[in-house]
């Protein structure tokens, strides 16, 4: 009887280290939703966006349009978090992302007519962009 007490109470104990575990697990993950939320949720193809961009562009507001799409883009690369990484390969993981942003950003600026400023053209990183001002 004595050892079964020991096996359940081993048993237990390990039960109880894999939930606390899997409680950290979880919690982190919903932050890696959270942030893919944003991301999708404020992105250059949510109908919300291009209904407000549609309607700039029919009231001629093009500079209105352009700073709309710029204020997506920092705050697209601003949650990217390039600050907080440490490894090489997640600095080019989020190097891709950076460019991928960019790509969508000039497709657009294509699209209403505008040429991509020089500056951000230029960036082949995020790191770049980080580097503007330390």
């Amino acid at each position: 009887m004595e050892n079964f007490t020991v096996f359940m109470t081993v048993i237990t104990i390990a039960a109880a280290a894999l939930q606390i575990i899997l409680f950290f697990k979880v919690w982190a993950m919903t932050n890696d939703v959270r942030l893919l939320r944003e991301k999708h949720a404020a992105s250059a193809t949510s109908a919300e966006f291009y209904f407000e961009m549609r309607k700039l562009l029919a009231l001629g507001e093009k500079e209105k349009a352009k700073e709309k799409l710029l204020n997506w883009f920092f705050k697209t690369i601003k949650n990217l978090n390039y600050e907080n990484v440490e490894s090489e390969e997640k600095r080019k993981s989020v190097d891709a992302d950076f460019m991928e942003v960019k790509k969508i950003l000039e497709d657009d600026f294509k699209q209403i007519g505008e040429e991509l400023p020089d500056n951000i053209k230029k960036m082949k990183s995020g790191n770049e962009f980080y580097e503007l001002y330390k």
